[in-house]
């Protein structure tokens, strides 16, 4: 797939480049996961699901301890170790 600089031109109408990193409670980054470089006009959502954080955490349960949760984004999938804010 050929990207353009169209498809880093964002819906607030800027050009940008998406990062997703895991932090913990101190906003620390922890290098569970870091993934940059989608266009900025890819929603959240879907770059999370082509993320290698989102494939590691459904094929490996035991990545994270029962009481570790990631936050994520109200349009994200719901996953057991993913907490989402309610829509609406």
């Amino acid at each position: 797939m050929m990207l353009s600089s169209n498809d880093y031109y964002n819906r607030k109408e800027y050009h940008s480049v998406i990062l997703q990193a895991v932090c913990d409670d101190k906003r620390k980054f922890i290098n569970m996961d870091v993934f940059i470089g989608s266009p900025g006009r890819m929603p959240d959502a879907r770059m999370f699901r082509n993320s290698p954080l989102y494939e590691r955490l459904v094929n490996n349960t035991s990545l994270l301890r029962p009481e570790q949760h990631i936050l994520g984004d109200a349009t994200f999938p719901l996953l057991k170790c993913l907490l989402k804010p309610y829509r609406g």
